[in-house]
């Protein structure tokens, strides 16, 4: 039930987040529009207050696709070959546990995450250190992504929520 005009407003209702997350590296800074956005775009308002600031800090979709892809790139540039297997599949698994316990803060992810980097891709400390500049370079364009993915998120789960109900009663 794919609807181009529906789609269009949902996301220009959100793209004022968008634009405060890229400018103060702030998932909770655009919270408070990044809300109202959604409330927009939903038919069940009380779903949407609830979902936006349960996901504000952990749903952080950009970091989750631009760290590996950083460190993917550096260790290929490194080392001039992809790693083994079982080193990226010991990565993802650590970089999933980590993901965790980072704080949604401009630079939290990547410091929860060097530890990670050196003991299962064996990172140097100057590929840290390169990795670090890169992560706080591209920072704008992972929270303007997180905001981006947490003002979509709550019209699958509506969607899905919605199912549920009508199939339980």
């Amino acid at each position: 039930s794919f609807n181009f005009k529906r789609t269009i407003s949902a996301i220009q209702n959100i793209v004022p987040a968008v634009i405060i997350g890229f400018s103060t590296m702030s998932s909770a800074a655009a919270l408070p529009v990044l809300t109202s956005g959604v409330i927009k775009n939903s038919k069940d308002q009380e779903l949407a207050q609830s979902i936006v600031p349960s996901i504000s800090n952990t749903h952080m979709l950009g970091d989750a696709l631009g760290i590996p892809l950083m460190a993917l790139s550096l260790y290929v540039v490194q080392y001039h070959n992809m790693p083994g297997f079982s080193a990226y599949l010991t990565f993802a698994i650590s970089y999933v546990l980590a993901k965790f316990a980072a704080a949604g803060i401009p630079g939290g992810t990547i410091i929860v995450m060097i530890p990670v980097l050196e003991s299962s891709l064996q990172f140097t400390p100057e590929m840290s250190g390169i990795i670090l500049m890169m992560y706080i370079l591209f920072d704008p364009f992972c929270t303007a992504f997180n905001i981006f993915g947490n003002g979509l998120f709550p019209i699958v789960f509506e969607k899905i929520w919605q199912k549920l109900k009508i199939d339980k009663i």
